[in-house]
């Protein structure tokens, strides 16, 4: 079985490594020819663990190109390309219906294969797609097949899925997508095989659901900080209850990343747009708006108390969270961006998302990249922990104080244990704990 994949994005690359690592065919296709010819030399753009090593393993099974004439030997077309927010907070799916575009001018001979969107797409997207190929090509089936892929662990997510959503409307495209799937079908994976806007609303609701869970237990915490109670015991106690559970319930800056902030508001557009009342979702899209502001505030506050706007500042951790080199709506550049503003100088550090960061293009200020946690730290009056890579829990105290002196910890991922900042007589703010 050949499998094309339009789109050699985060989706698109983990997608094509894993299912070639499963013995297919893989060709995948992006418009991006500078992109190509990297992954064609064995140069992978982004960091997610285990991906790097999977590409060059099976190196032999995949092809990168930007040939689009190549989709005509799929059996099956899996669409991953990005869908991005509009201002409204609707999805802007230029991208992908430019991709049905390419794949109905490419297909010539006509036999049974699927066209798989993996693209979170609004719902109806996947039967107006099909209305257009099948003017073209009536031998085309559509299914909407939405991905659950983590960052940092999307390889392990991909090969061991919790399960599979697959959205479909005939059933000789259900036999194609059980000969793709059949390894996990194999390994009694739950699969939920139902209609396609059903599949295609799965992934906003399992999205916006988390969002909720991140926003519901910083306000916890915050409630418990005021209460002058214990909030880490609180917290604790509560994900002990398996209705309730451990996973996206520990308190941090605010949600951030590609798929949380745009899907909420992208699930509350698709109810609005049927006139139905989205409040819930909404409030957690104005919680999580408002502690950003809320802070930022804190953390300004924090620092005048300990450095002039001459001092710099130091951020640890850039990327969203640990484990990936995603920067996108990060709390630690969200931070960097609002005390550039301000007129502090920066000095920053991130274990795997410096080339990201280092090519955007900040507010004018001063910021300097450095190349190592203890270089980021030093002459530093205030260290921000903004994202909980583990190498940031294990800071040498002795060789901090030799840097930086006596310096401010603030601490926004409850990254380092506040008993070892207190018994080495540092200052430190840390989510949660009342100081």
């Amino acid at each position: 079985m050949i499998v094309v994949v339009i789109g050699t994005g985060y989706v698109g690359l983990v997608t094509g490594a894993c299912l070639a690592s499963l013995g297919f065919k893989i060709i995948c296709i992006d418009e991006n020819s500078a992109l190509i010819k990297q992954l064609q030399n064995k140069e992978i753009p982004i960091y997610e663990p285990g991906l790097a090593n999977l590409i060059t393993t099976y190196f032999g099974n995949i092809t990168f190109t930007s040939d689009k004439k190549l989709i005509e030997l799929a059996d099956i077309i899996i669409i991953t390309v990005d869908t991005p927010s509009l201002y409204n907070g609707s999805v802007n799916t230029d991208s992908l219906f430019n991709s049905i575009n390419d794949i109905s001018k490419a297909l010539v001979n006509e036999k049974e294969r699927v066209v798989m969107i993996k693209s979170t797409v609004p719902v109806g997207t996947a039967k107006h797609v099909r209305s257009f190929l099948e003017t073209k090509n009536n031998k085309l089936s559509v299914v909407s097949t939405p991905e659950f892929l983590r960052e940092g662990s999307a390889v392990n997510d991909f090969l061991k899925p919790e399960r599979v959503v697959v959205g479909y409307d005939n059933d000789s495209a259900l036999i194609i997508i059980k000969k793709l799937y059949q390894s996990w079908i194999d390994k009694k994976v739950p699969f939920i095989f139902t209609d396609n806007d059903t599949a295609e609303l799965i992934k906003y609701v399992a999205n916006s659901y988390l969002a909720m869970r991140v926003s519901y237990v910083n306000q916890i915490n915050d409630i418990a900080v005021q209460l002058k109670v214990d909030s880490q015991a609180l917290i604790k106690a509560v994900s002990l209850d398996s209705r309730i559970g451990k996973k996206y319930f520990k308190p941090g800056p605010w949600f951030g990343g590609s798929c949380l902030p745009k899907d909420t508001r992208a699930f509350i557009n698709i109810a609005n747009s049927k006139g139905v009342s989205c409040s819930i979702i909404e409030k957690v899209v104005e919680y999580n708006d408002k502690r950003k502001n809320d802070l930022i505030k804190k953390i300004i506050s924090l620092i005048d108390s300990k450095a002039s706007n001459f001092q710099e500042i130091s951020i640890l951790g850039l990327t969203f969270k640990r484990n990936t080199d995603d920067i996108r709506d990060s709390p630690g550049v969200y931070l960097t961006e609002q005390l550039l503003e301000r007129g502090y100088k920066i000095r920053i550090y991130d274990p795997k998302g410096m080339k990201k960061i280092s090519q955007r293009k900040f507010t004018k200020g001063s910021i300097t990249f450095c190349s190592s946690k203890y270089k980021a730290i030093q002459n530093c009056k205030v260290i921000i922990i903004a994202t909980d890579w583990k190498e940031f829990s294990m800071l040498d105290f002795n060789k901090l104080k030799n840097l930086a002196g006596d310096p401010l910890i603030i601490d926004l991922c409850l990254t380092i244990d506040p008993n070892s900042l207190r018994k080495n007589n540092l200052s430190f703010y840390s989510l949660g704990y009342n100081m």
